[in-house]
């Protein structure tokens, strides 16, 4: 006796029909969509300050700033003031879909805090040759990847049509076991009904090779970030040690909708159909970094930092809604929300790092970070994710990412320019195909503002506007057996301001 079909759905819940993957689309089975969200969940587009920003992210040698709680923590060692500082952004996303030679551009728009943190600096020792100088001590937000997205475009079909695979799905079994969040919606909304027995369905939509209109909408939002508590020593103004735990916190939500339109009037009874499917998914975990940096010279420094993974737990609800307009009248149906929990473990990182300071006046760092997409996990293994293991470990591989920055000191005023590279984490594909290009450029000046028992305050002003590059490419539907493909072309823009107070 066969099973019902929500038993196996049961396993690839959240049937949404593409994927973001850092906000590059890809085409995916559904037996591959929990490896892509775990791709999606461990892949890094770190905020911070707009100083840190604006030298692309390049400062793992460099240290002295508070974003290095999250990249280097050894660099808080180099801070010699008590400093609290905000850092607000603006992000606009502007994504292109090509298809069949037809441009639709979509945007969106998101106001959120790149970095919030302070860090208490306490001297100890007035010798500057010998033992411990500096003990220091942070606490901050830092966002770590941003997935607010929209895409759209249109066309026409003579291949594919939804309403004809809700019908074969549904061939064979009787209304009571058709998959709630699928086929039952087909029939709840008369787009399919029974014929000569309880077990044969007539599709009174379209056929596959019937002329139609269609449409498909992605609509993403969410973020991930990390609340980080670091500690780092500088001793003898030569070795600087450093240590954060993290507890990161992940919330995504993505709403697909598919829409088929008989434009050419075929059918008597059908007019249009929506098939929506929203996941909804939140998440927390934790994770180390521990980081070094040594200073053999003035001018020169070179640092070595390892993150551990991620240990998330996920928890997902989902849902799907069919509406439809037929002769009859309008009708809409939505399954009940399902809940699903599971864990996932990123890949684990290492990063070394060297910088150079010329005159006082240049700063230059250059970062390499390595992560190995390869080393995610999924589970319960032994259960639903045996195939999606399976598929992370074949399909993804090491990813490399190398970061440039400089800063030049034109007292009170410096100026910065960044790139950030992250190359591609899949396999057997160009090199450039999936990667990521970051490039920036800011400006800040440091003032002081006044003095406390010898100490001078100082406030600190810094703006950044970061490009991010990337293209890819999305299906028109994942349930049609041949598929088109629409190719995307995606620009990020970023501009962030940081606000500092050091007393």
């Amino acid at each position: 006796m066969k099973q019902p079909k929500r038993e196996k759905k049961n396993i690839f819940k959240n049937t949404a029909a593409s994927l973001v993957v850092f906000l590059l689309f890809i085409p995916f089975s559904f037996s591959q969509q929990y490896a892509f969200d775990a791709l999606k969940y461990s892949f890094l587009y770190k905020s911070g300050t707009a100083r840190y920003i604006g030298m692309g992210g390049a400062m793992g040698a460099l240290g002295s700033d508070i974003s290095c709680i999250g990249n280097n923590p050894a660099g808080l060692g180099f801070i010699r003031n008590t400093e609290f500082s905000v850092s607000p952004s603006m992000f606009f996303n502007f994504t292109e879909a090509n298809f069949e030679s037809v441009k639709y551009t979509e945007d969106k728009f998101v106001f959120n805090f790149g970095n919030i943190g302070a860090v208490y600096s306490r001297r100890y020792n007035k010798d500057k040759t010998t033992g411990i100088q500096f003990l220091n001590v942070g606490l901050a937000y830092q966002r770590t990847n941003n997935f607010n997205n929209n895409v759209f475009f249109n066309g026409t079909d003579t291949t594919f049509s939804i309403a004809q695979r809700f019908t074969d799905a549904a061939q064979g079994y009787t209304p009571n076991v058709l998959a709630a969040d699928f086929e039952r919606l087909a029939y709840n909304t008369f787009l399919i009904d029974t014929i000569g027995n309880n077990s044969t369905y007539e599709n009174l939509g379209l056929l596959n090779s019937d002329e139609k209109g269609f449409s498909r909408q992605n609509l993403n939002g969410g973020s991930t970030g990390d609340i980080l508590l670091s500690g780092a020593l500088n001793y003898a103004n030569k070795l600087y040690v450093g240590a954060s735990f993290g507890i990161s916190f992940l919330n995504y939500k993505r709403e697909n909708n598919y829409t088929e339109t008989d434009i050419n009037n075929l059918s008597a009874r059908f007019h249009t159909l929506n098939f929506k499917e929203v996941i909804d998914a939140s998440g927390l975990g934790v994770n180390v970094k521990v980081g070094i940096i040594y200073k053999p010279l003035d001018w020169f420094r070179v640092g070595f930092a390892f993150h551990t993974p991620t240990w998330y737990g996920i928890s997902e609800d989902s849902y799907a809604e069919l509406s439809t307009s037929l002769n009859t009248g309008q009708y809409i149906s939505r399954s009940a929300t399902q809940l699903f929990d599971y864990n996932l473990t990123t890949p684990w990182r290492m990063q070394g790092s060297v910088g150079f300071l010329t005159f006082k006046k240049l700063a230059i760092g250059i970062d390499y970070e390595f992560a190995d997409y390869s080393n995610m996990n999924l589970r319960p293994s032994s259960n639903q994710f045996v195939i999606e293991n399976n598929y992370i470990d074949t399909a993804f591989s090491a990813s490399h990412i190398i970061r440039i920055g400089a800063e030049l000191k034109l007292d009170p005023f410096k100026l910065r320019a960044g790139y950030n590279f992250q190359s591609d984490p899949f396999k057997k594909t160009p090199l450039l195909t999936n990667a990521l290009h970051n490039i920036s450029i800011g400006a800040g000046f440091k003032m002081v503002i006044g003095k406390n028992k010898k100490r001078e305050r100082y406030l600190v002003f810094d703006l950044t506007y970061l490009v991010t590059l990337t293209s890819g490419q999305i299906s028109a539907n994942n349930y049609a057996a041949i598929l088109r493909y629409a190719q995307l072309q995606t620009g990020m823009h970023h501009i962030l301001g940081t606000v500092g107070f050091q007393f």
